[in-house]
């Protein structure tokens, strides 16, 4: 009996074709440029971090994803938290980057982190900028808030100050939404 399964089995796979007969077509994936934005305060501690990905091809457009420097960096779901912030703390532009590509599964083109005074100097040409804040943006211990939620109109400056500004009681989801307002 046994003689008789292996012959079946030896048979089976002389004539089995699988795979022998495949046909496979590729399609190019359109190239979609991507690029990461950080922002750092006066201290050089990461604030924001911003992604854009242009629509494939030349009809314009595009996606943006706002990261709070919180988003954890960890692969896998390991007892130790790495948040993105302590990422750049350690590694800088470059460590942030490969961070950030890895916790969105694409690849960054291009990535910087940048200062107060440069992002002032990348945002100049197209302020003012017109937006709705839904949260009051604080900074540090402050109970003031350097812009109410509501209408605004800031310059870049102002933009600048919505991007670095962190308020030690206010949860990233409030700060996340106010700089998703910037780019909408």
């Amino acid at each position: 009996a046994l003689a008789g399964m292996g012959y079946a089995g030896v048979t089976a796979l002389r004539n089995y074709e699988g795979a022998t007969r495949v046909t496979t077509t590729t399609q190019k994936l359109p190239v979609t440029p991507a690029a990461m934005l950080g922002t750092v305060d006066d201290d050089d501690e990461l604030t924001s971090i911003t992604v854009f990905v242009l629509a494939a091809g030349r009809q314009g457009g595009g996606n943006i994803v706002s990261l709070p420097a919180s988003v954890d960096a960890t692969p896998g779901l390991g007892p130790t938290r790495t948040p993105l912030s302590l990422v750049y703390a350690t590694g800088g532009a470059e460590a942030l980057t490969n961070a950030v590509e890895s916790v969105l599964s694409m690849t960054i083109d291009f990535g910087a982190v940048l200062a107060p005074a440069e992002v002032e100097a990348v945002l100049a040409p197209v302020s003012p900028v017109k937006l709705t804040l839904p949260a009051d943006v604080l900074d540090g211990n402050d109970e003031v808030p350097l812009f109410t939620a509501g209408e605004n109109s800031l310059s870049a400056a102002q933009v600048t100050d919505v991007l670095t500004a962190v308020a030690d009681d206010q949860a990233d989801v409030e700060r996340s939404a106010n700089i998703d307002a910037l780019w909408m």
